[in-house]
């Protein structure tokens, strides 16, 4: 849910993000970073490259609403990496944590950028 704030000094909420392809147990919006006018969220049991594998939303603001613009998975994501669980913006560099990335071991985990 994003909320503005308002000249009367409340907090109306403004928009609900919802993923494009999201799914049962998925976990979107477990993790939410935002930048200006852009908001990344991460989606840590997406199952595009397998149980628990993981993604991230990427949304901008534009001509009055949010929408969706990209989605982003790991080059080499598998099955239980976890991409996603934590995401973090910065201007136009995105990362996002895949803890239980096993490149160097079991849970060795990594971030992509």
């Amino acid at each position: 849910y994003v909320f503005d704030y308002s000249d009367d000094g409340s907090w109306p909420q403004t928009a609900k993000l919802i993923a494009s392809d999201g799914a049962e147990d998925d976990r979107f919006g477990y993790s939410v970073a935002i930048y200006e006018t852009r908001i990344v969220v991460g989606d840590f049991g997406d199952d595009d490259l397998g149980d628990s594998s993981g993604s991230a939303y990427v949304f901008d603001y534009n001509d009055g609403s949010w929408s969706q613009t990209a989605k982003l998975v790991a080059s080499d994501g598998a099955e239980g990496d976890r991409f996603g669980r934590a995401v973090g913006i910065y201007e136009t560099r995105i990362v996002v944590s895949a803890y239980r990335d096993d490149d160097l071991g079991e849970w060795s985990g990594s971030a992509y950028v």
